[in-house]
């Protein structure tokens, strides 16, 4: 109102769009925050439900126990498909805007998704009632695989409209509560503290994959040679929870305390590779500004001396 009223000042009108502009900027990051929590707890795990499905179809159970447990694992199926989906169109929204084409490409990918999850439900209940036929454990592999594959393109899709960044910031969040539920329930209740150790794992394994995708992007350059470094002590790191967990389960461990440092280092690496990913970007933006800003081409033949900080494929 301030900027359309023709009583207001050259001061009033400035002001005004400088606040305008400020609440867009916040609007704009904590709608990149959401989507990147929302991606990080929805996409950990594509696959687990599908699979339980097909453990509760060839389940030997009576048939009215193994029916009333079908029906439940096929609803949780069909939940978790629609909620990727349900993901994705907040990432067609908020996650668009650097490429209009990946908009539409990830309205045909949510698509693809929602046609073939009735048809893996479909094949899962005829399995269901014939689980020795042949026939019926081929179409539903083949039903499987399909949906694996366009979920998998689905992840990719929407892995593309978020940044990477927001990304780690919310899966170190994740990881950290994770684990550190993880090491008190250790002594009071192993079996859930397995279960949360395996999530863990689960984000762990995005937090590798966001790192390949980032570096699949860059030439030699330091940031990448430091990206490399943390992402092997990553990986390291969760192997060594893995084992440490297994050996304190079954009461192998020599020292208590190994278990809560391996949960400790698992989250002290995704740290370490948001750390370098953040610098990195806030000096490549930096660059930028300071290399295409009109007001400051004559500088421009100064600025080419100093070399970006990295260079994108």
């Amino acid at each position: 109102d301030v900027i359309d009223d023709p009583k207001s000042t050259p001061a009033q009108r400035k002001a005004a769009q400088a606040e305008l502009r400020e609440a867009i900027t916040e609007l704009k990051k904590s709608c990149s925050d959401h989507l990147a929590a929302k991606v990080v707890d929805t996409y950990v795990d594509i696959t687990g439900p599908i699979m339980e499905l097909q453990a509760a179809a060839l389940a030997p159970l009576a048939p009215a126990e193994k029916a009333e447990n079908f029906k439940s694992k096929a609803a949780d199926f069909s939940l978790h498909a629609e909620q990727l989906c349900r993901v994705a169109e907040v990432a067609t929204d908020v996650g668009c805007d650097e490429d209009p084409n990946r908009h539409d490409h990830l309205k045909l990918s949510i698509e693809a998704l929602r046609d073939a999850t009735p048809m893996v439900v479909y094949s899962a209940k005829t399995l269901s009632l014939n689980p020795e036929s042949e026939s019926a454990k081929e179409n539903f592999d083949l039903v499987k695989e399909q949906w694996v594959t366009e979920a998998v393109r689905l992840r990719t899709d929407v892995d593309k409209c978020v940044k990477p960044t927001d990304f780690l910031v919310e899966s170190e969040r994740k990881v950290k509560e994770e684990g550190e539920a993880a090491k008190a329930l250790m002594k009071t209740n192993p079996k859930q503290a397995v279960v949360k150790v395996a999530m863990v794992q689960k984000i762990t394994n995005r937090v590798l994959e966001v790192t390949d995708a980032e570096l699949e992007n860059l030439d030699n350059c330091q940031y990448r040679v430091k990206l490399v470094d943390h992402r092997a002590n990553l990986q390291k790191a969760i192997q060594h929870a893995g084992q440490a967990t297994n050996e304190h389960i079954r009461g192998e461990t020599k020292d208590p305390a190994t278990f809560n440092t391996s949960i400790t280092e698992v989250h002290m690496n995704i740290n370490r590779i948001k750390t370098e990913m953040v610098g990195f970007y806030l000096h490549y933006h930096l660059y930028l500004s300071r290399y295409h800003h009109p007001l400051r081409r004559r500088k421009r033949r100064n600025l080419r001396k100093a070399a970006s900080p990295c260079r994108f494929r």
